[in-house]
């Protein structure tokens, strides 16, 4: 027997009374409202999520046995369920308010897909609880942008919470990242696919959890230090991928990181990798600046015997200036200045994963991404960014009171807030102020890309090549770009075995003597740009 499901706007209910109900709803649901048709600042009028633990702990894993009550504005109880509930994230598991990860259930305990609040029936979702973003909005502006983009980004609902009679305030009922129609529309492989004809979700993270979710990158994010980031399997989960498919996806995954590695000019990474969803994703983040962005919860689908695409976006509660480290010196560095993608000279302290980084380096990947910001300031990232921002700040103004009464945080600081308000008010204000200056820097660097000519990259040859064991190789600009230029050789694995710069921009740079026979990079860059060739010594 499924969970009892109320009728949302029961039958006695007058028409005036169901509209305004049904406009709550289109507002609580981060609907906009056209630009001509401001929304008057409604009255706390959003659903409330009851869980009902019998006074048991909720656990981080597994999901604890519970039923959920939705209690609907001014139209009674909407859904009343078993579900299992569970406490969710990384980081913001020290904080005092709580995220959640929520699973709707039938009476035999199996999945139930209900659309809850109104969004696609599904069984799996997320209870996120702004706590550190003080202004309640910053992964509801993410997502809706990215939206906006024509890119999928989970959907969003604003609701109160309790547990046990416990009010704990303002939450964000989010879609789960997981395949679903609705969601990322990928047919995950099972046992029986081909491993080159399965659809993946995987996500870069800060580190595995267990040794048997996924692999670690053969090579370096680094050619400074030695940085392999680690790739999960999220589905096929790790349980259920077989050898033959988790093999596939290291080998795809490594022929790509040591393409971009190597020489670019014999490289399409188009062949690999979806450039316009690749750069949909990168303009998001950086957007948003997110402090973690490519290199913690970045999810990437690789489709059957298709192209890599990143997405969806997830997890910008420290973005938008909401963080403090990771961005070097204070007296020099603006969390509103610089490409989060480049750590080289943007004061991010935070090296990207090859397939973010390497890509980026290359002006004809640079430039496109330039096209795409400039007819995206037109829309996404223009008015309607704007526009869902007021539009956020409408429907939570209402609200968040009564969440900061419970959570009484203002005024004082909060891991890892750049900026401590004395209200929400305040907290609002620096993120519009935040959002002008990050739009200006951008539009300025963008520009600076799209007028750069081709003659302005950096170009050059290495000869002999291949060297024979014991002769020098030498590196010889072949274009005049103003230096200073750095050069470095590198074995595959990242390793920089010389380091050295050239004195003017046409001048012949002698590398390594007594190199090993094997394969070797030679990277030069200006602080702008880079570009890579390969050497190869032979016996």
């Amino acid at each position: 027997m499924p969970p009892l499901v109320v009728s949302e706007v029961r039958r006695r209910t007058s028409l005036p009374r169901l509209l305004a109900v049904v406009g709550v709803l289109w507002i609580g649901g981060l609907h906009a409202q056209s630009p001509d048709q401001p929304a008057e600042p409604p009255r706390d009028a959003l659903p409330h999520l009851r869980i009902s633990a019998a006074g048991v702990t909720i656990p981080d894993e597994p999901k604890l046995d519970v039923t959920l009550a939705v209690e609907l504005p001014g139209a009674g109880t909407g859904y009343v369920g078993p579900a299992g509930v569970e406490l969710r994230g990384r980081s913001s598991l020290t904080f005092a308010k709580k995220s959640f990860g929520l699973e709707l259930r039938d009476a035999a305990g199996e999945d139930f897909a209900y659309p809850l609040l109104g969004l696609p029936a599904d069984d799996d979702w997320v209870l996120h609880g702004p706590y550190a973003d003080r202004t309640l909005m910053r992964n509801a502006l993410s997502y809706r942008i990215a939206r906006a983009t024509g890119r999928y980004a989970p959907r969003t609902r604003y609701c109160h919470l309790s547990v046990d009679g416990d009010y704990r305030g303002l939450y964000l009922l989010v879609e789960k990242v997981q395949p679903h129609p609705a969601r990322v529309d990928i047919d995950p492989a099972d046992a029986a696919t081909p491993p080159a004809e399965g659809d993946y979700l995987l996500e870069i993270n800060f580190e595995r959890e267990r040794a048997a979710d996924g692999w670690q990158s053969r090579l370096s994010s680094t050619t400074e230090y030695d940085l392999r980031f680690e790739y999960q399997f999220v589905r096929p989960r790790p349980s259920e991928i077989t050898a033959a498919q988790a093999d596939y996806l290291e080998d795809w995954m490594h022929e790509l990181e040591a393409a971009l590695r190597a020489d670019g000019t014999d490289f399409d990474p188009g062949e690999y990798v979806d450039l316009d969803a690749w750069v949909d994703y990168v303009l998001a983040n950086e957007l948003a600046r997110d402090v973690d962005a490519y290199n913690g919860s970045t999810y990437l689908v690789k489709r059957g015997r298709g192209k890599l695409a990143p997405g969806p976006v997830w997890d910008h509660n420290f973005a938008y200036g909401n963080a403090d480290y990771a961005w070097g010196s204070e007296d020099s560095c603006d969390t509103a200045v610089g490409f989060a993608i480049d750590s080289v000279g943007s004061c991010v302290d935070k090296p990207t994963p090859l397939i973010f980084g390497e890509l980026w380096r290359r002006p004809a990947v640079r430039r496109r991404a330039a096209a795409r910001w400039a007819e995206l300031r037109q829309g996404a990232f223009g008015p309607t960014l704007h526009h869902v921002l007021d539009s956020l700040e409408t429907v939570v103004a209402s609200a968040q009171a009564r969440n900061f009464a419970r959570w009484p945080v203002h005024g004082r600081y909060l891991w890892p807030n750049e900026f401590v308000g004395d209200n929400w008010a305040e907290d609002v204000d620096y993120l519009r102020d935040w959002l002008h200056r990050r739009l200006a820097w951008l539009d300025q660097a963008f520009l600076t890309i799209a007028d750069a000519a081709p003659g302005d990259e950096l170009d050059f040859a290495v000869h002999p090549n291949p060297a024979p064991r014991g002769l020098d190789a030498v590196a010889t600009m072949t274009t005049p770009v103003a230096g200073p230029v750095r050069v470095q050789l590198l074995d595959y694995a990242g390793t920089t075995l010389y380091e050295g710069a050239f004195a003017n921009r046409y001048a012949t740079q002698p590398l390594a003597r007594n190199l090993e026979p094997g394969i070797y990079l030679v990277r030069m860059s200006n602080g702008t740009t880079s570009a890579t060739r390969r050497l190869i010594v032979s016996d």
